[in-house]
């Protein structure tokens, strides 16, 4: 077995293995097996800009969902395997993973704490490269060895957690999170990463005058270079309740970044100050600002809810490297804008793509400014979503950036308890300092569903997908119309 293969079993026999030992413990289980079948046709199998090829594609989809809680465990997981065989390029034909797991056991009560996190997903390469947000990914099965714009993540961690209150003066947490993250061999962005938290937060005894004591150290270890990064951060925070509405915060701090780079800063002082307003139990408003090792930083966070309408969103900057990007990414929705549970079905709450909104895989460390912002929309027989984001990660190696922006929607009407329509779509604008690397991008998926019986659904699909590109290759045109049968059984 080769290590490719070990990387692969590794997250399953981490979740399951933790499943197993506690599983006999008295709780709740929801297991949900599915199974897809579909049939596709493209006017464009090999997305390319000119002499354009059609072709079938039909794709077979098992997966699996679980939810479990029992006394002191709690665990979700969700797993797909799509395999794509095509009618005329045979040498197209190929399997693509996905899996979201994690694992939560309570081992001493209210004390000490187990997570284990595992992950399998398909990723963009390279912000200059060809954008597709279709997993089967045609063009890549061409050259094995440097399979285009697209690579296999598999990720999987393992974090105890240690909890302790001291009365209502205090309450000390810490946590040691390891994890390894395989991006393929050759390919940037894999490495072991082993992060060290620890907080000493006052209790309720400060209410109004709050603080804390907060240290964080990173260590990453780069599967393709020698050369080591570690983050270390010490910060006193303090929050003042002005009065109903306002509330005061700010941090001091000490910072000390060690990696292989041109840049000059890397430790010394830093400090946020900023604010929390709540003008009333349906929004909350945050927001810091101040100076960190990397540079002025800022960061804000907005929340507004009512029974049919939610808004919010989020800004934050970061040193970061790519294995703590992909470990944070989200493969399977479990949740909808509202924050209320998803049915437990893999196959609905996936959208069987990449990551519209990753940069690119990298080994330089990099300062990444994220925002996000989502607004959800609820009615009797519509369910509207959107969202708009701008992700930018700046190499500390030579300040070039890499930035994607872009906004994507879905919208679902119900025609009859059985019957329903609706309409998906993303746009990106991808660039890239001193390349000529920049590309547009534009999906739209207009769709018929209807349920045939309690456990057996129809899907009638149509995709047009529209890619223009200053880099070789990153422009082409392509439809496709795709019906499916799924089964949950």
């Amino acid at each position: 077995m080769n290590s490719r293969s070990i990387l692969q079993i590794a997250p399953w026999a981490a979740l399951l293995g933790t499943a197993v030992a506690s599983g006999a413990q008295a709780g709740d289980w929801d297991i949900q097996p599915s199974l897809s079948a579909s049939e596709s046709y493209t006017d464009n199998v090999q997305l390319v800009e000119t002499g354009e090829e059609g072709d079938f594609i039909t794709s077979i989809t098992p997966g699996i969902a679980i939810r479990g809680e029992g006394r002191r465990l709690k665990m979700n997981a969700d797993y797909l395997y799509t395999y794509n065989k095509y009618l005329d390029k045979s040498e197209f034909d190929a399997g693509t993973h996905n899996l979201q797991g994690e694992v939560s056991n309570e081992i001493v009560r209210d004390h000490l704490f187990l997570d284990i996190d595992a992950a399998m997903f398909p990723s963009q390469v390279s912000n200059q490269g060809q954008v597709s947000n279709l997993v089967r990914n045609r063009r890549d099965r061409v050259n094995q060895l440097n399979a285009g714009n697209r690579t296999n993540v598999v990720s999987y961690g393992f974090t105890p957690r240690y909890r302790q209150s001291l009365g209502s003066i205090a309450d000390f947490t810490a946590s040691n999170d390891y994890s390894d993250t395989s991006t393929g061999q050759g390919v940037a962005g894999g490495g072991k990463n082993n992060t060290l938290n620890m907080a000493l937060n006052s209790g309720r005894r400060f209410a109004r005058a709050d603080w804390g004591l907060t240290f964080q150290r990173r260590d990453n270890q780069n599967d393709n270079t020698d050369q080591d990064q570690t983050f270390q951060e010490l910060w006193a925070n303090s929050g003042y309740q002005l009065n109903r509405l306002f509330k005061f915060t700010g941090r001091v701090g000490i910072e000390d970044n060690q990696f292989s780079t041109n840049q000059n800063q890397r430790g010394g002082p830093s400090w946020m100050l900023g604010g929390v307003l709540t003008p009333n139990p349906r929004t909350s408003v945050s927001g810091q600002f101040g100076q960190r090792r990397f540079g002025d930083t800022k960061q804000f966070d907005f929340n507004y809810r009512r029974r049919r309408v939610t808004l919010s969103g989020n800004y934050n900057e970061e040193l970061r490297t790519s294995n703590e990007v992909l470990r944070s990414q989200q493969v399977f929705l479990r949740e909808d804008p509202f924050g209320n549970p998803l049915p437990i079905n893999p196959i609905d709450n996936t959208d069987f793509g990449l990551p519209l909104d990753e940069v690119g895989l990298t080994d330089d460390v990099f300062i990444n400014r994220r925002l996000n912002a989502v607004i959800g929309y609820f009615r009797k027989r519509d369910t509207f979503s959107a969202n708009v984001y701008r992700n930018e990660q700046e190499s500390t190696r030579n300040q070039q950036a890499d930035v994607n922006t872009g906004f994507g929607a879905s919208w679902n009407r119900r025609l009859s308890p059985r019957t329903s329509i609706g309409l998906r779509g993303d746009y990106q604008e991808r660039e890239s300092d001193g390349t000529q690397g920049n590309t547009t991008f534009l999906y739209l998926s207009p769709y018929l569903s209807y349920s045939i019986g309690p456990h057996l659904s129809s899907r009638l699909a149509y995709s047009y997908s529209d890619s223009t590109g200053d880099a070789p290759d990153n422009s082409f045109t392509e439809n496709t119309v795709t019906g499916s049968l799924s089964y949950a059984f």
